[in-house]
């Protein structure tokens, strides 16, 4: 890799530069699991979930992108229909959005732009590869301080807001595992609650909780 990072400046100046900037409230849809793309997209400020419906009805999150992220890449270079829904979370969210013409342009002119998508896909990967696996092994507790942990890190250390709903939905879990997991986590004196909020008093802690 000559140089990705400069590839990922120069993406992002695209989305600036080409891109339309859209706001969208909480809750709002950017687009629709199955739906053909036409963008990828930038978040600009706020986080973004990427959910996935199980056949059950249930909604998973897979991943949540703040600030800086970029995302719908894979589907827009297949011409693939999207494999996941995204959704804006708490807050809203500002994005930029360049369509899928620009980003072939873009590619086709400069290669480390090419080498930076290639660093990110195959990043991403692998941390849903570990995702998979803590899934399919961990208990419902420890699934849930490790989302924590992931949260809090993306926050900056700041209190994390997250609706039940959402957090179940990160984990993999029902909402009523989440809220007796974190009533644990409460007694241990690892976190505490106003509301939505959660503020992590023992991040250690929790991460003891991961060995």
């Amino acid at each position: 890799m000559s140089d990705s990072e400069g590839g990922i400046k120069r993406l992002e100046e695209a989305c600036e530069k080409k891109g339309q900037q859209h706001t969208v409230s909480a809750g709002g849809y950017i687009f629709g699991e199955g739906e053909n793309p036409h963008f990828i997209y930038r978040v600009e400020a706020g986080h973004v979930h990427l959910s996935r419906a199980h056949e059950h009805g249930h909604d998973y999150i897979i991943a949540e992108l703040g600030a800086g992220e970029i995302f719908g890449v894979p589907s827009a270079l297949e011409r693939t229909p999207l494999h996941y829904s995204g959704i804006v979370g708490l807050g809203g969210t500002v994005l930029q959005s360049l369509a899928i013409n620009e980003l072939v342009k873009l590619l086709n002119t400069d290669r480390t732009v090419i080498e930076a998508l290639m660093r990110l896909m195959a990043g991403r990967v692998v941390i849903r590869g570990d995702r998979l696996v803590n899934q399919a092994y961990d208990s419902v507790r420890r699934r849930t301080a490790l989302v924590l942990c992931d949260l809090h890190g993306k926050s900056g250390g700041e209190a994390i807001e997250r609706s039940r709903e959402e957090l179940a939905q990160m984990v993999g879990s029902t909402k009523e595992s989440i809220v007796r997991s974190l009533s644990d986590f409460k007694q241990d004196g690892l976190l505490r609650s106003e509301g939505k909020r959660l503020i992590l008093q023992d991040v250690e802690g929790l991460r003891g909780l991961l060995v």
